[in-house]
This record gives structure tokens, sequence and C-alpha cells, in this order.
């Protein structure tokens, strides 16, 4: 018997296989769910019902090379409200307000908001958060944060840094942030459907470590010399920026890194550039002595007068003349009276005889237009010129700091490789990384970039440099029973496409002792009024810091049996 489609029992049949193949759907997706994506959707659900809470770690220690601290955390209470739990905002508003110091609009704002907890106030007073929890506010709490204090205020903050809300910023802080920040603590508990905690109800609880300290190779006594003394330099000088490095020739380590305009990152966390690592220079009459050492590498002998000088000399039609008229010396020169008298004509015709290849070899192998990798972010690897583009008047200015520009660091860096025989060290600014439990995680061993030059090439350099301050323009870098060797530098400043005829660089670069150097100092003051030139204003600058660092690292004077020194106990 066959049915009618409008007869009721094909009706009732239709919609009975209609819907068992819904349900057979329905069955075959739970089947299919259930077995490719029941844990993950179980894992979900879980965790849909669960808070986390993290508790910061206590982050690591800067410090000195000699312990003293330079940033570490300190605990201050922090004010948070449950909003869900506010049963009159306006009332909390209005006694939390004069305690916080916070607007009460605001404060409504927060204990209205829909989230599960709120910071009304972090980092207040311990009186604010006493005040606080005697008000009795069932939904208020106090809870302790860690924050990032800097006890040396100013003092060395461009190596330092600062750290923000949750990570580093800005130098070491920055850096270093993974070594710094330690693992919070986690707590998982149960929230119900409204986002409330569950009382009791912690599941979990994985603990976290502190982070590590990060010893820096900054001596803060060293630092402080190099700061005073910049300071009262620029000060005499009516300049505003400036900076100083302290060196170890033979290792790299960076015993001071001073630079102005400075900043305090307790309060003042705008961004500064740090100008010993991060501003591009000319470098003026510094350079001179890397071209020097080009020649003596390139065998030429550095007393035979080999340079006519008039005080001036025309290259096609452009003209280069002395920066120190009344100290140059005219007539024949050699390489040394170059050197001595910094004469920027005896230079230009340095660079033009070596040509541009060999110019340009030993800038590469000064490390000149490279970054150092001291371990800061915002260093500048310096300006090069192509070599295959210089003409005659390129090679002449290059040879005198003109037309080239490198970081202070950078310059110190190539002086420190003169001083220690002709080889060159990678500049370092951590000395050690250690656990929380005292573990060495990292320690600092010298790292040798290349050789610049040859041993005895350093050896010559290093006499030429000593008669700078013995006889020529750096008689005022000189210190009373200690042998100095260094080299002035007057640069003019690059404006609009040509060079200001007021702003100069005046800036020294020197080592002490002479033979068998212990310390680098490279100063640099910007924009000094009252005298131009390096001898004058950098100099005396160098005099200074140099007479308190020999006795800080206990260097004997000349002409002294070592055994025979009176040695003093000072706390580090």
């Amino acid at each position: 018997m066959r049915f009618s489609p409008d007869s009721p029992r094909f009706r009732i049949k239709f919609i009975f296989f209609i819907l068992l193949f819904l349900f057979c759907g329905i069955v075959a997706r739970v089947v299919h769910v259930h077995c490719t994506r029941g844990e993950q959707l179980r894992e979900r659900r879980h965790f849909q019902s669960l808070r986390i809470i993290e508790k910061p770690a206590r982050r690591g220690d800067v410090t000195d090379r000699n312990g003293v601290i330079l940033a570490m955390d300190v605990p201050r209470p922090s004010v948070y409200v449950e909003p869900a739990r506010v049963e009159d905002p306006e009332k909390a508003a209005g006694v939390l307000a004069p305690v916080l110091g916070v607007g009460r609009g605001e404060l409504l704002k927060k204990l209205r908001s829909r989230s599960s907890m709120e910071w009304l106030a972090r980092g207040v007073g311990r009186d604010a958060a006493a005040r606080v929890l005697n008000a009795d506010l069932k939904c208020v709490g106090v809870k302790n944060e860690f924050f990032r204090y800097y006890p040396q205020n100013r003092s060395a903050a461009f190596v330092v840094g600062f750290k923000g809300k949750d990570e580093g910023l800005e130098g070491v802080e920055r850096v270093y942030e993974s070594w710094l920040a330690g693992t919070p603590e986690r707590v998982y508990l149960e929230k119900d459907r409204h986002g409330r905690n569950v009382p009791s109800s912690v599941s979990r609880v994985i603990p976290g470590s502190e982070g590590n300290r990060v010893a820096l190779t900054l001596d803060m006594t060293l630092q402080h010399f190099a700061e005073t003394e910049l300071e009262s330099g620029l000060e005499k000088w009516r300049a505003s920026q400036g900076s100083v490095i302290i060196l170890e020739p033979r290792t790299g380590r960076v015993l001071a890194l001073a630079s102005e305009p400075g900043f305090d990152p307790n309060s003042d966390r705008r961004y500064v550039k740090n100008r010993a690592i991060s501003v591009n220079l000319e470098p003026g009459s510094t350079m001179k002595a890397i071209i020097a050492a080009a020649a003596v590498e390139a065998g030429w002998n550095t007393d035979t007068k080999t340079f006519y000088s008039t005080g001036r000399l025309k290259i096609g039609p452009d003209q280069v003349k002395d920066a120190h008229p009344e100290t140059s010396r005219h007539g024949w020169l050699s390489i040394s009276d170059v050197i001595v008298y910094s004469s920027n004509v005896g230079a230009a015709q340095i660079g033009m005889e070596l040509g541009a290849r060999r110019v340009n070899e030993i800038l590469n192998r000064f490390n000149f237009g490279r970054k150092l990798g001291i371990g800061l972010n915002g260093e500048e690897s310096g300006i090069m010129p192509s070599a295959a583009e210089w003409r005659r008047i390129n090679l002449a200015t290059v040879a005198f700091g003109q037309g080239i520009s490198a970081t202070p660091l950078q310059m110190a860096a190539a002086y420190a490789a003169i001083a220690n025989d002709g080889v060159m060290m990678k500049p370092s600014i951590v000395e050690k990384i250690v656990s929380p439990g005292g573990e060495a995680l990292y320690t600092f061993a010298p790292k040798r970039v290349r050789r610049a030059v040859s041993a005895e090439t350093a050896r010559r350099m290093k006499g030429l440099l000593r008669k700078v301050v013995e006889e020529g323009t750096g008689a005022k870098a000189a210190v009373e029973n200690y042998c100095v060797a260094g080299k002035t530098g007057t640069a003019q400043i690059p404006q609009g496409g040509g060079y200001s005829a007021t702003d100069y660089i005046a800036s020294f670069v020197g080592f002490v002792p002479c033979d068998e150097p212990r310390v680098l100092i490279q100063v640099i003051i910007e924009k000094p009024r009252g005298s131009i030139y390096g001898g004058e204003v950098a100099a005396p600058v160098f005099r200074e810091i140099a007479k308190r660092t020999v006795w800080r690292l206990d260097v004997p004077p000349a002409d002294v049996d070592r055994a025979r020194l009176v040695r003093f106990q000072r706390k580090p």
C-alpha cells in the first residue's frame, strides 16, 4: 500500500526521519568534539573559572665593582579595590580621596569599574596606607609592591638607566632586563560567575625567584671624580654639554662614564642622550695621532723634516690653515712636530701622502665607523665617508679630524689601543652577574677586538704623545710626578653645510703612566666660551681627574720604588 504525501502517516514518518537525522548529526558532533577537542575545552572551562594572581619578584640590584648600590627595589604600599564588592561608591570615594590625594571623580570611575581589581594609588606613604586600613572598607585593600630606587641619584644615571612600570627602559636596566627581572610568584584560585574570588580556593602556587645582581665595572669614586670635574669645567667655560670616559687600556673596563646634561632617574625619567656613546662628533686634532700611526706603520721616520708649512696650505680651490697660530711651527716639519704642535697643514700633507687606501685601512683597524658593543643601548657607530669618494681635500681634512665623525667612546678606545701596545680591547660595562644564591653567572673577561698597529708603532706613538704634554699643546694636562701622554683636540662644529665660526669642541685624550698605562681618560667640552682650544679648556680637567685617579688606583709616581710606598687602606 502506497502512502499519499498528503496522508497523516506519511507526514509523521517524514518528520520522524528528519528528527532522527538531526539527532544522529548532534550525536556525531558531540562525539567528534569530545574526541578531538574535549581536553582543550575542559582546560578552557577550567581556566575560565580560575584567576591567576602574580606577585612580582624583587628585581636584582645594580652595583658598581665594589658593591656600591646604584639601583635597588624598595617595598612601598599600594591601594587597590575590588569594584564588584563596593556597596556604596560615593561613600568610599569620599573617605579615600583626601587620604590618597586622588580626585573624587577619578576614584568613582575606578570604584564603579566592571573589572575584578583596580589600583587606586600606587606607592603611597605608610601613614596613608595605615589610614586606608583603619577606614575598614571591606572592598579596599593594601598590598606591598616593589618600586625602583636609585640611591646615587644623578651619578652614573646614563649607565644605570631607569625602569618603567614593568621593565627597564634605558641603560643597564633595559639591556640586562632578562637578568634583573626575576620570576613572579603565581597563585591560582577560583572565581565565581560574577568574577569574585572564591574564599579558600587556592589550588596551586608556583614560587617565584628574585632577579640577579648586575655588578658594573664602574668605580663610583672615579665616577664622582669625573662628574665633579666635568661640571666644574663646564661651569668655568660656560658650556652646557660634555663627557668624560675613564678606561683600563689593557682590559677595556669602563671605570667611569660621565655625560652632561644629566638627569635624576628617581624624578626625571625623560630621554637625554648619553653623549659619551650616543653622539657623533668630529674629533678634530685627536685624529692626527691615528693618521700619524699609519705613517709610522708604513715605515716613515718621525723625526725627519719632510713637510713644509707656512701656516696655510692651498689645495685646489680650498685652503687649510693651522688652528694654533701662536704655537704653530713654520718651515720644515717632522711627523713629531706635526703631533706635538698640532699642525693642521702638516697633518693634511701626511694624509695626502698616505693616500686613500692607507688612511681608510688605519681607520678601519681602529674600528671607526662601527659600534664597539659596550653593552648599553643608544650606542652610535660614527660616520666614516666612503674612501672611494675621497679627493685630495678629503684626505687632508680627515687627517686633522674634519669630515669624519666618531663617538667619544670610539676615540677613547682608539687611544687605549695605542696605550695597550697596539691591541684594541672591547670596552665593557659589566663586571659580573650574580644569582640570588651567590653563584657567578657571568664574569668579565677581556675581549680583544684586533691588533690596530704593531707594538713598535704603538711604542713610538707613546713617545710622540708624551712630547705633546711635555713640550706642546697639552702642557696643562701634566700631572706632577707622573708621566702623561695624550693629545689635544679643537674641532669646529658643522653648521648649515659648512662650519660654525663660533662653536667648537675642545677635547683631550691621554693616558698615565706613559710606558705602562694604567688608565686612559678622555675629556670633551662642547661649545666653550672664553677659549676654544683643547689644551686650554679640556686638558686642565683631564689633569684634575688624573691626579685623583692615580691616587685611587694606587699608581706609584715615576722613579719611585713601589715597595717603598706607604700604602693607605681605603674603603671600597
